[in-house]
């Protein structure tokens, strides 16, 4: 997700990438992180890009 969920949600955890790993494309994001978030047993992910449009971090939430 680029922008948070309108329904209601918790924060469970962050996914941080390794430095100078910054991810210009958001479905190449979405590839590296997943296993991540299922593993944190997350349901989402809200990312937004860094200030020079590369992905390096994402929020992962719970749906409730």
């Amino acid at each position: 997700m680029t922008t948070p969920p309108r329904q209601p949600y918790r924060e469970i955890g962050v996914v941080d990438v390794k430095p100078g790993k910054d991810i210009a494309k958001l479905d190449e994001f979405e590839d590296l992180i997943r296993p991540y978030v299922c593993e944190a047993g997350g349901d989402a992910a809200i990312v937004l890009p860094n200030g020079e449009g590369s992905y390096i971090k994402a929020t992962v939430v719970a749906l409730r």
